[in-house]
């Protein structure tokens, strides 16, 4: 073997680990698909989220790790870092900003006779600044997202993980569970987000 300049130290490890919760975001990706589920036909409306650089401000807990792992205590809890003050070290969120997570999908189901289900979709409008009109038989007619009605939107996205398995192994993904509006969030333009990408 040849000699490098280079050595490894484990307790130098530059991985921070995402925290759930709620992070400022722009909406940049979107896309429908129709299925068929018991309870009758429905549009999936799936979006894919960025995380903006206001992001970068907020301030998460340090915790020690073991490689991608938390180190846990005898009771199961995660340790923090602690600086030599003994108070919980802190770091800024700025490895978020840029990332970008989809979403689970929230169904649109079609039929009359299922309108009751539709109370996520109805609250996802009203999250993107939808004005839904009530109409006089207390109904608010839905209609469906277009890129166009989306694509910039700031939102609050709440992050959080999922586990899932994938050829026998247990996986973690990262996804959008949620989102809320984010009051001082400025709309991006299509052309903003497009000079984002890498190409």
């Amino acid at each position: 073997m040849k000699d490098l300049d280079a050595t490894y130290d484990p307790t130098k490890n530059p991985f921070t680990p995402i925290e759930s919760g709620f992070y400022p975001a722009h909406v940049t990706g979107f896309g429908t698909r129709e299925v068929k589920t018991k309870v009758g036909d429905a549009i999936v409306v799936n979006m894919t989220y960025e995380v903006a650089e206001e992001a970068g401000k907020l301030v998460q807990i340090l915790y020690e790790m073991e490689g991608y792992n938390y180190k846990l205590d005898n009771n199961g809890d995660r340790v923090p870092v602690l600086n030599g003050d003994g108070k919980s070290k802190t770091t800024k969120c700025k490895h978020l900003v840029g990332k970008k997570f989809r979403d689970n999908g929230t169904f649109v189901f079609t039929g009359s006779e299922s309108s009751g289900r539709n109370r996520r979709y109805f609250d996802l409008l009203s999250t993107l600044g939808v004005d839904l009109k009530e109409d006089s038989n207390g109904e608010f007619p839905l209609s469906l997202l277009e890129e166009e009605d989306v694509i910039g939107v700031p939102v609050l996205a709440k992050l959080g993980s999922e586990e899932y398995e994938k050829d026998g192994e247990k996986r973690t993904a990262w996804k959008v569970f949620n989102v809320q509006q984010w009051n001082d969030g400025q709309r991006l333009s299509k052309e903003e987000i497009e000079d984002d990408l890498p190409f």
